[in-house]
């Protein structure tokens, strides 16, 4: 990555904030660089000393780790079983990671329903993982979001649900109809839902293989 006028505004533990002339906030997990590693042992230490903030703040950046070791599938586990919608929905698309699909389709599913105002992440995580059994919870996140933007209301958060919904259900139904709705956004006049589509085409196309 090439970090030729960057400047650090924020250096914390876990991540790193740059700003450049062109984009004012950039932010760069220590997971993800591999500056930052923390044992099962050393986490359930110290999170009880943290307040929520500093969880939510490691919670995110350790979900961009791009490969998931063995202690790194146990401290997702302990992550998972945490209160908080918030670390929740942090987690979301690396717990899609992990082998036990079961549980993992389980805990995503319940979230859908339990935090509906941060549906999105949970969403690009169900289209990571691509079961078939979470299809009738998607179908009823589609329906409604349907309703909500056919309504002619101006709703951004439903029509974002709605096309990473779409996404979802395109990577575990393989029905054209639902990537031909990401699709007819990606010339959206509107730059949020511009932006938004393409990132949902994103998550509807299959993921790389990741080296373990």
């Amino acid at each position: 990555m090439d970090k030729a006028g960057w400047r650090v505004i924020e250096d914390k533990e876990w991540y790193r904030h740059y700003a450049s002339s062109r984009f004012p906030y950039i932010y760069e997990s220590k997971f993800a660089t591999g500056e930052a590693s923390i044992s099962l042992a050393d986490l359930e230490a110290r999170w009880g000393g943290w307040d929520e903030g500093e969880r939510v703040q490691f919670a995110q950046a350790f979900s961009d780790k791009p490969v998931l070791s063995g202690e790194d599938e146990r401290i997702l586990d302990f992550l998972m079983k945490q209160d908080g919608e918030m670390v929740s929905s942090s987690i979301a698309t690396a717990v899609a990671k992990l082998p036990d699909r079961k549980r993992v389709a389980g805990f995503l599913t319940d979230s859908l329903k339990a935090f509906p105002k941060t549906r999105g992440n949970f969403l690009c995580a169900l289209a990571r993982l691509a079961a078939p059994e979470t299809t009738p919870d998607l179908l009823s996140v589609y329906m409604e979001c349907s309703r909500k933007v056919g309504k002619g209301v101006r709703d951004y958060d439903s029509l974002s649900d709605l096309l990473y919904c779409s996404a979802a259900l395109y990577r575990t139904t393989k029905e054209q109809k639902y990537l031909d709705l990401v699709n007819s956004h990606l010339q959206h006049p509107d730059d949020q839902l511009r932006s938004t589509a393409e990132n949902a085409a994103r998550w509807a196309a299959p993921p790389r293989p990741a080296n373990r």
